[in-house]
């Protein structure tokens, strides 16, 4: 359902997105799932930073960055130097796939944009799942003591913000790092 979503939403199939997000919106509260319900929500030009549920404007779908300091669609905007991180997700995965790999100094080069990034947004989500894998990258390069700071910064972030999909990766983190 949410690759549904993202393809109505990169083609800018307004109208049907906002039908899979009335759809999708129930089944992501009854799993709990906050961090995608407000990644759904985003993708209809609601403030992610006004809480759930927010003001919904369904008229404008947020698809594209805009140019720096312009107003993208539904009135959202950026301040020069920021970004959106729409798809921090490939930085994660590739990241896991390199630990897969045994190459973790080959996950955290992958990581280091995106934390670069994240940490000056701040973009909370994206953040604490990067320091999650970044932690266990840490963990495997045989840096206990950074991949903790790591760990215990991603985990207080995901647990304050509700993320619990990253307190799941978390756990499995801390576990691998005893």
């Amino acid at each position: 359902m949410t690759g549904l979503k993202a393809a109505h939403a990169y083609l800018g199939h307004v109208g049907v997105l906002v039908a899979v997000l009335d759809e999708l919106e129930p089944l992501l509260r009854r799993q709990g799932d906050l961090f995608r319900l407000r990644a759904c929500r985003l993708q209809v030009g609601v403030r992610a930073d006004s809480g759930l549920p927010g003001p919904a404007r369904r008229d404008h779908a947020v698809t594209r960055a805009p140019r720096r300091g312009r107003p993208a669609a539904g009135g959202a905007g950026l301040a020069a130097g920021d970004a959106w991180v729409l798809g921090y997700e490939a930085y994660l995965s590739v990241a896991r796939s390199w630990l897969t790999a045994a190459q973790p100094e080959r996950a955290r080069a992958v990581l280091a944009p995106l934390l670069t990034a994240v940490e000056r947004g701040p973009w909370v989500a994206g953040l604490a799942a990067a320091l999650v894998v970044d932690a266990r990258a840490l963990g495997c390069l045989g840096e206990p003591a950074h991949a903790r700071l790591a760990l215990n910064r991603g985990t207080a972030l995901a647990r304050d913000h509700g993320l619990v999909h990253v307190l799941r990766d978390a756990r499995t983190a801390a576990s691998l790092l005893r």
